[in-house]
């Protein structure tokens, strides 16, 4: 049984490259996102290199870097996108603005989110004062056509990261069933 550790954070990666099998990094994570790809900064904000020092350190062999992409897909684009909105807004709501702010999100892009949650309006309301490009950058969405150039661009920034595994997760989709149907007939057949 391997044992792989999921994680942003500088000291939880370095505890894994020491004593894990590997390691677990999400997309709807600030660090690891489309949004710190795309910001020409992910070396300095993904603290990948803390694997490598506990790399070296380490006593264990292989070890796997598996990038878990964040995604919602349904024939029903604006029904993907809403699901996205309300997975990015737990994200927005609970990041310090720091990390937010590190991979190009202003808190202007996510202030009216944060304060209709703190006013105890819910998750659904506040997802609809997200900006849907903010979600786009952490959670991939909308119809099949529209993941797969999307996923093929996050794929291959992880791929570039030295990431040699990944998954699909949260929120998958409106419907499950619907999503997962899509993903396995027409979104990953593209992939390759």
């Amino acid at each position: 049984m391997r044992v792989l550790v999921a994680g942003a954070g500088p000291r939880v990666l370095e505890m894994a490259g020491e004593l894990a099998d590997g390691v677990i990094c999400a997309s709807n994570f600030p660090a690891h996102s489309l949004a710190a790809f795309r910001s020409g900064q992910f070396d300095a904000v993904s603290n990948l290199d803390a694997i490598d020092r506990g790399r070296k350190r380490s006593l264990r062999g292989e070890f796997t870097r598996i990038y878990g992409v964040n995604l919602s897909v349904s024939a029903d684009r604006d029904s993907a996108c809403a699901a996205a909105r309300r997975q990015a807004t737990l994200i927005v709501s609970q990041q310090p603005p720091e990390n937010l702010h590190q991979v190009g999100f202003e808190p202007s892009d996510y202030a009216a989110t944060r304060a209709a949650l703190k006013a105890g309006d819910g998750v659904d309301a506040a997802a609809d004062l997200l900006p849907q490009e903010v979600a786009d950058q952490l959670v991939v969405s909308g119809t099949p056509g529209d993941c797969i150039e999307a996923l093929a661009e996050l794929l291959e920034y992880a791929e570039d990261a030295g990431f040699t595994e990944a998954y699909i997760g949260a929120p998958v989709g409106p419907d499950p069933r619907e999503a997962v149907e899509l993903l396995t007939s027409q979104v990953l057949p593209e992939l390759g």
